[in-house]
């Protein structure tokens, strides 16, 4: 899961700027930075002990990217709408990916 999750994140590599890449932790952040130099983050992904757990930041500020997603994927976020995942999920995952 973790590996799916980040392949999907790669591509934006050359767009944004790499925080984070470890074997079980993946960020990136966004080119956007505040005036005192703090730093946006985009996303990433990371395995936790019993979960991936994976979070894209530009849902926040832009809802609407949220339509058209599954209502499986939906029931898996959590009320700070990061979601986790277990390896059994990875349909799902692959599903709303697409």
């Amino acid at each position: 899961m973790f590996s799916t999750l980040k392949a999907l994140m790669q591509p934006l590599e050359g767009a944004l700027v790499l925080n984070t890449d470890q074997p079980e932790r993946y960020y990136l952040d966004t080119q956007r930075r505040r005036a005192d130099g703090y730093v946006f983050a985009f996303g990433g992904v990371e395995i936790k002990k019993n979960y991936v757990s994976y979070h894209l930041l530009p849902i926040y500020e832009h809802p609407a990217l949220l339509e058209g997603i599954s209502e499986r994927l939906k029931k898996r976020m959590g009320a700070n709408r990061a979601s986790t995942s277990r390896p059994s999920s990875q349909t799902c995952w692959l599903n709303c990916a697409s």
